[in-house]
């Protein structure tokens, strides 16, 4: 990709050359640069958004972007962070104490388990480190539930009762890592060739 300029060896000519260097650097090229990083976001983003769709997770996650750099500042970047959006996932369960059915209900962090899973499936590092759990570096754990739509489709059913409650077993939630994989399309070379290709002409 190169842009040319041309002029006669003129004054008048020069004049006119200098004035199309200094627009093309001072306005034109942090546009464009400004465009390239925000196609580029634009990218990752529906990388990441491909990872969680379908994931019982997808209603409660957001994907945005956010630029930094204004065109006198010469350093142009562009952030995209994957987040929980100002929807709640709750996830209620029970345990058996007692011979009595104990009711748990619990605020589950959609972005972090789309991005680290959990129990034996955690990204390396991350077992046991989710506040409050006890049950993550179990082979495999146990609960009762009435199903849902946010019914983990990956647990293992183990007994239906006639009230519909069911017996759900895991060994912990495989991570789709939506962030790791827009990062990782957004620095293949073809990517950014082909961006720059279709922004910088």
């Amino acid at each position: 990709m190169k842009r040319v300029f041309t002029a006669r060896l003129k004054s008048g000519d020069l004049r006119h050359l200098i004035h199309e260097l200094r627009e093309y650097k001072d306005k034109t090229l942090p546009d464009l640069v400004k465009e390239f990083l925000r196609q580029l976001a634009d990218e990752g983003i529906s990388v990441a958004k491909a990872y969680v769709r379908g994931s019982r997770y997808e209603d409660f996650v957001v994907f945005e972007k956010t630029e930094y750099g204004g065109r006198s500042n010469p350093k142009k970047t562009v952030v995209i962070a994957g987040a929980n959006n100002s929807l709640k996932f709750q996830k209620e369960w029970y345990t058996l104490s007692h011979g009595e059915f104990v009711r748990t209900e619990r605020e589950v962090n959609p972005i972090l388990m789309l991005e680290f899973g959990s129990g034996q499936f955690a990204v390396e590092g991350w077992r046991g480190t989710f506040p409050g759990q006890h049950t993550a570096l179990l082979d495999h754990w146990h609960w009762y539930e009435y199903p849902s739509g946010y019914t983990d489709r990956d647990t293992e059913l183990l007994e239906e009762y006639e009230d519909g409650m069911q017996k759900r077993q895991s060994s912990g939630e495989r991570p789709r890592m939506p962030m790791q994989h827009a990062i990782d399309a957004m620095e293949l070379r073809n990517t950014i060739a082909k961006i720059a290709q279709r922004v910088f002409g």
